[in-house]
């Protein structure tokens, strides 16, 4: 059996964040809250009868032991791959370490007398984060081995403590961890959810009476964090919001496609000089309101095209009957095209055509709404596509109508 030494997670923790993130951790002036079981032993007494042979090796005793005598073998566990940016991430959006969240550890006692960690690497180390406090104090419930166990065995034991922990239970799936976080009050979900429900649009089904429904709350925040300049805030979220009101107002679906929620969030962001220069120069009969190209463009192709096409056709014209868009017309693609990149180009390829049919004024140096070849706005956005034949492959379909 390939072993490796036991590691304490407090040493790790001092040696392996950088100065920078433990100056944020500092800055947050996180707090303990809750508290801890009373009458509790303190494992350092525990640990002296358990090395006079008073303790009882079959009976698991639930102790408070300072984070400083916690350690962790590698051999089994991930303690020295802890990722200290989540631990960071949560910490802030609990607001420090709470005892009542926390729960109680799980490890074992070896035959030297040492504490070893089987559920609970994490927790440990957060504890010792508020504070910075060796002999900060977290509950673990502990597993004597008896005297003349062997090492092998010790280490099945642990193993199979931890894997119960970590493998044999039911992952928390995406709509559980937003409905988690929601109702615990954390500052994420509160503003993803009063963000959403501006528009009736529920996730995890969190919006009592909502009108549509979304099923990934990852893909909302990766919408609205694409489709903004970060060193401008007055820009964040004008680029979603409008994409959720057209949706909303068109009320073409119940359901909200994330991953067109994504590039139709990112179309608005990137394109909104030219989409604001098409609806300058184009106004309406009246004046009043101001043309929003965007929402004509998405009633024609999302609810009105099916129609205006067979009509056309009954009245004897050549035109195909084309059926209205679907989301999920959006973002079929092959193995290859499969990104928001996709979807931001069907957007491309349908805003262009809608113009083109309305006869729209736009620059006179471009060819199209949005210019493909003639200009560098498109290209900008392909930027971070690596690959050359993906990039031409996105091209085409920018071209190319649904």
């Amino acid at each position: 059996m390939l072993t490796k030494d036991l590691v304490s997670l407090i040493d790790l923790a001092k040696s392996r964040i950088d100065q920078d993130l433990m100056k944020k951790i500092r800055s947050l002036n996180l707090k303990v809250s809750g508290s801890i079981p009373e009458n509790l032993p303190l494992f350092e007494d525990v640990k002296e009868l358990y090395l006079e042979g008073q303790l009882n090796y079959d009976k698991p005793i639930i102790v408070l032991a300072c984070v400083k005598d916690i350690l962790s073998d590698p051999t089994y566990n991930r303690g020295e791959n802890l990722n200290y940016k989540n631990q960071f991430r949560d910490l802030k959006n609990l607001g420090g370490f709470d005892y009542d969240a926390c729960g109680i550890l799980a490890g074992f006692i070896r035959p030297l007398g040492e504490l070893i960690t089987s559920q609970g690497n994490n927790r440990a180390s957060m504890r010792y984060l508020v504070g910075e406090d060796n002999n900060a104090r977290i509950p673990i419930k502990l597993k004597p081995h008896k005297p003349g166990t062997p090492y092998e065995e010790m280490i099945r034991l642990e193993a199979e403590n931890h894997n119960a922990d970590c493998n044999n239970r039911t992952p928390q799936g995406g709509n559980d961890k937003f409905k988690s976080a929601y109702y615990s009050n954390q500052g994420w979900a509160v503003d993803l959810y009063n963000f959403m429900a501006q528009f009736s649009i529920s996730l995890a089904d969190t919006l009592p009476e909502a009108r549509y429904h979304c099923d990934s709350h990852n893909y909302c925040v990766r919408a609205r964090a694409k489709s903004y300049n970060p060193k401008k805030p007055a820009t964040k979220d004008n680029a979603a919001s409008k994409y959720l009101r057209v949706f909303s107002e068109l009320n073409f679906s119940q359901e909200l496609s994330p991953i067109a929620f994504v590039g139709g969030s990112v179309f608005l962001w990137h394109f909104r000089d030219l989409i604001a220069d098409v609806d300058k120069q184009n106004p309406t009969d009246l004046g009043e309101p101001p043309r929003d190209s965007f929402k004509e463009m998405m009633q024609y192709h999302f609810v009105e095209r099916e129609s205006i096409t067979a009509k056309a056709k009954k009245a004897g014209f050549p035109f195909p009957v084309l059926k209205n868009v679907t989301q999920y017309d959006l973002q079929k693609g092959n193995a290859q095209l499969t990104s928001h990149h996709l979807v931001v180009c069907r957007f491309v390829s349908l805003y262009n055509f809608y113009c083109e049919m309305k006869e729209f004024k736009y620059s006179k140096t471009y060819n199209t709404a949005i210019p493909l070849s003639d200009g560098t706005i498109f290209s900008e956005f392909l930027s971070d596509v690596v690959a050359k034949e993906i990039r031409n492959g996105l091209v085409e379909v920018a071209k190319t109508l649904i």
